[in-house]
């Protein structure tokens, strides 16, 4: 796993980590890579500059997202920084933050 100073760094208590293989398929974008990422899963307060995992609907998204002041989201894929997306105020109120990915290993083959 990761020593105490990486996760001291991360500003993660090791109790509330997990690790989630994503296949390549499973986000939306789809990533170019399937990744196993690191989540702090008591962390779910979204803010900038931090990506976390998100389930929309089913639909994982691998993102940074900003609160907007209607309610919604703009979720900004974490890999792929072309690719926004406006989420409404239903569906963000509908959204499950899993937790803040704060390493991810891209499994390249």
């Amino acid at each position: 796993m990761l020593s105490r100073q990486d996760l001291e760094r991360s500003g993660v208590d090791q109790a509330n980590i997990r690790k989630m293989r994503l296949a390549k398929h499973m986000t939306r974008p789809a990533m170019p890579f399937d990744a196993e990422v690191l989540l702090d899963c008591e962390d779910k307060r979204l803010r900038p500059g931090e990506a976390f995992i998100i389930d929309i609907g089913g639909a994982l998204r691998f993102a940074f997202a900003a609160l907007l002041p209607s309610g919604g989201m703009n979720l900004q894929a974490a890999y792929d920084l072309t690719h926004s997306e406006m989420v409404d105020a239903c569906a963000a109120g509908k959204a499950l933050v899993i937790g803040r990915a704060f390493r991810v290993d891209w499994l390249t083959g």
